[in-house]
């Protein structure tokens, strides 16, 4: 089906947002924070959270341009194989772009997660030219 990368694309986007309200529920809960001390426009709180934070903003991020070419590909009926071949490709960048999100910042992560975006922009270019050939 042309839309289960889209599915699996909000399930993952679902997923960050659940644990992000997860952490933040608790750290209200036990009494560490007040619920108006996660201010979006500034960074609050440090390491893994943070982390978490931005990896789901990305996601969110490009969610509007991915929803767009996959509706646009599946309301033309696109059935171009390698339509859908770059659809599951911004999966995988997005999973890269994700994974070392979450799992530090040193130079190295920032560089696979920057190669994972790039995938993702190369990989909306190539739906797009298969929308409009």
């Amino acid at each position: 089906m042309l839309l289960t990368p889209l599915f699996i694309y909000l399930g993952i986007t679902l997923s960050l947002l659940f644990a992000l309200l997860g952490f933040r529920s608790f750290k209200v809960l036990i009494g560490e924070k007040k619920s108006n001390e996660f201010p979006s426009w500034e960074k609050h709180e440090t390491g893994f959270y943070w982390r978490l934070n931005r990896a789901q903003i990305n996601c969110l991020d490009n969610l509007p341009i991915y929803a767009s070419l996959l509706i646009s590909g599946f309301l033309l009926n696109i059935q171009n194989s390698n339509f859908i071949n770059f659809a599951w490709l911004v999966i995988i960048g997005r999973s890269l772009q994700i994974i070392s999100h979450l799992l530090g910042e040193t130079v190295w992560h920032v560089n696979v997660r920057f190669t994972g975006y790039v995938i993702q922009v190369i990989s909306f270019v190539g739906m797009l030219y298969f929308l409009i050939a």
